[in-house]
């Protein structure tokens, strides 16, 4: 007769301590300076045109002065009175450069170029970050999280075995070690390949920039994108790397425990896979896991292919669990 364990399961607080310090690198390396750079200190609590101009809420572009918010009838009366239209097909008030009010006109040439000096800014900074970058790759360590997240599987797993053992085998410092050692280089080598193609990316949507003109909200645009990516990837890389920890984590803690079979488990709900879906159920042993992708015939555990939400049920014979 067979006796199935409590499973050891990743948690959303797993996953969360993960993503904060990818997210963080992300932020790090590429978008806290950009975001400074961006960051304007003057007072707002003018409502004149040439402070709207300069906090970047009214941009002036091919004689069409636009807004990126609703704008007061305050300052809609200034427009009209210099001679500017609304135009519904160009979607602002038209007028052209010429007749633009000498001090209108010299905000909107102080706003372009203070503009510009921010995209050669963030330019220089990528150039460099290019250049520098491994110093920060090197120092990417996940110690102090792996360390966190294996405290609770520790429990998890001593829980676990309670039908079984008396005490839970420990974990030696030597283990510790090389699974956060492994799980780091596993996880920086997709952090760095994401931040590589990132650099390129940044540097590919800017430049146009300094050659066709700048507008302020353009490259925030331009960074709120690339920053929402980088917060994807760095929850998928959460997700996708802690899992594969807890299954590899699993695996090792089980067979140091004697305890040599899994059963398949499988979260039926209509996305799983078909060759998941019929894995779900059968016990497998440690040493020849079951084919986990069809397509390339990889074997593996619960957990390990991409995405996949299944987990493992450590299963044991009932004569050899102890009496109580």
């Amino acid at each position: 007769m067979m006796k199935f364990l409590k499973p050891i399961r990743e948690k959303r607080g797993h996953e969360e301590v993960i993503y904060r310090r990818i997210k963080q690198f992300f932020d790090d390396l590429l978008f806290d300076f950009m975001k400074e750079v961006l960051k304007d200190n003057r007072l707002e609590n003018a409502l004149d045109l040439r402070t709207l101009l300069r906090r970047g809420d009214v941009v002036y572009e091919n004689g069409v002065f636009k807004f990126e918010r609703p704008i007061s009838n305050k300052v809609a009366k200034e427009l009209e009175q210099m001679g500017a239209k609304w135009s519904k097909a160009r979607k602002g008030y038209v007028i052209a450069p010429k007749k633009l009010p000498v001090l209108i006109a010299q905000t909107v040439a102080e706003v372009n170029i203070h503009n510009t000096e921010k995209v050669k800014q963030i330019q220089n900074y990528l150039n460099n970050v290019q250049d520098s970058k491994d110093y920060a790759y090197n120092r990417l360590n996940f110690d102090v999280e792996v360390e966190k997240i294996g405290t609770d599987l520790d429990r998890q797993f001593a829980d676990s075995v309670k039908p079984v053992l008396e005490i839970a085998p420990k974990m030696t410092e030597f283990q510790k070690s090389e699974i956060a050692k492994n799980y780091t280089n596993n996880l920086a080598f997709y952090i760095r390949k994401f931040a590589d193609e990132e650099i390129v990316k940044l540097r590919q949507e800017i430049q146009p920039l300094v050659m066709a003109g700048y507008r302020a909200e353009t490259l925030e645009k331009i960074i709120r994108k690339r920053e929402g990516i980088s917060a994807r990837k760095a929850k998928f890389l959460a997700r996708q790397e802690t899992r594969l920890l807890v299954a590899e984590y699993t695996k090792n803690r089980m067979k140091q425990a004697g305890i040599t079979r899994f059963r398949w488990r499988t979260v039926l709900d209509g996305r799983e896979r078909p060759e998941h879906k019929a894995l779900n159920g059968r016990i497998f042993s440690w040493s020849e896991p079951p084919i986990i992708d069809a397509r390339t015939g990889e074997t593996g555990y619960p957990s390990q292919a991409f995405n996949c939400r299944c987990w493992a049920e450590p299963v044991i014979e009932w004569n050899n669990i102890r009496s109580k």
